[in-house]
């Protein structure tokens, strides 16, 4: 008996491969009207262009029929003018094939995936969306987004962006995070030892600045969440190096480039056992930071290819004598290490205070 042909998968599989071959080639079709074409390139991208505010986001949308039907003798004189009015108000107007507004809605997203998913699944009724970003226009046909030519549809997310820093700023961001977060006693807590066990050891303890047993993993937790809070690069960290099997303490990428964040302290803290001091790092410590950096870029370079930006160094300074640091002109960098300077970089020491000591 021959079998059924809807019995065959591979019969099946040519079907859904010939109908995702129609469904593109009607919606290029649609995209490409040559009538549409022409209002895109010479009214919609106009409109784009000329918006004093590219902040605000908003969406023309218009029937599949009404593109078919679009009159360029006819079309709206008072194109710009009403949209713009318009925009006082919503930001999803519905045009017809003279581009004469025909409703208007205003449109709040949380996000620009649920943005994305609203406007594709518009798009899947019958109408092909315009959305109007800050980076140019990306149409909806069909339940896809052709061009992907924005990164944000939801203006929430957009303000969000905006106020993240970029890496070129990350001494102010890390000036903002000791003169006002590190400010908060619930913050700077996170770093220093509990009275209880300074009272053990000695009393007069309570008084200094003493940090907690191995405080690096508390300062780079600490300080990778505020940098990810607020700055436009995602952070990382412990990343392992190839050949030495040491690793990072921060790290990010930017376009490409390599970004990493080596955490030393200075001062003192509990040591292993809990019921002692442990020494007191200054100068030196500071100095064996640079000395370390200076040796992860020639690794992440020579060893792992990577494009190496800048390796800055960053020091949470607790002692209670907070004397400028001497570095020698960097004199002690051994000569090897010298050409790999150009691209390392000393952060703004970061104090460390315990303000309310009771």
């Amino acid at each position: 008996m021959k079998i059924n042909d809807f019995d065959d998968p591979s019969f099946l599989k040519e079907i859904n491969v010939k109908a995702e071959d129609l469904l593109s080639q009607l919606k290029n079709d649609i995209f490409n009207n040559s009538k549409f074409k022409i209002v895109r390139m010479r009214m919609f991208e106009k409109l784009w262009s000329n918006r004093i505010n590219k902040n605000k986001l908003f969406s023309l949308v218009i029937k599949e029929s009404d593109i078919e039907l679009i009159d360029l003798k006819n079309l709206n004189l008072n194109f710009e003018e009403d949209i713009f009015e318009a925009l006082k108000f919503t930001n999803y107007i519905e045009i017809n094939n003279v581009l004469k507004v025909t409703g208007q809605k205003n449109c709040e997203f949380t996000s620009s995936k649920d943005a994305k998913r609203f406007y594709k699944d518009c798009s899947k009724e019958g109408v092909v969306v315009a959305f109007f970003g800050k980076d140019g226009v990306d149409y909806f046909v069909r339940g896809e987004n052709l061009g992907e030519t924005n990164l944000f549809y939801c203006s929430e997310d957009l303000t969000r962006f905006s106020e993240k820093k970029d890496i070129s700023q990350i001494f102010e961001v890390l000036q903002s995070y000791e003169q006002t977060h590190l400010s908060n006693q619930s913050e700077y807590m996170v770093f220093f030892a509990d009275n209880s066990t300074l009272r053990r050891i000695d009393p007069a303890l309570i008084r200094r600045n003493i940090l907690r047993n191995k405080p690096e993993k508390y300062m780079r937790d600490h300080l990778r969440n505020f940098l990810n809070e607020r700055m436009r690069h995602t952070f990382g960290i412990e990343i392992e190096l190839s050949a030495s099997k040491r690793e990072l303490d921060l790290f990010t990428e930017v376009n490409g480039e390599f970004y990493f964040f080596e955490i030393k302290w200075l001062g003192q803290s509990i040591s292993d056992c809990g019921t002692k001091l442990s020494t007191s790092y200054g100068d030196a410590r500071a100095r064996e930071g640079v000395t370390q950096t200076l040796e992860y870029i020639e690794e992440l370079l020579t060893n792992m290819g990577n494009n190496v930006r800048a390796g800055y160094l960053i020091l949470f300074d607790a002692r209670d004598d907070k004397q400028d640091i001497d570095f020698k002109g960097y004199s002690f960098v051994r000569s090897e290490l010298r050409p790999y300077l150009q691209l390392f970089s000393l952060a703004p020491s970061i104090k460390l205070i315990k303000r309310h000591p009771a």
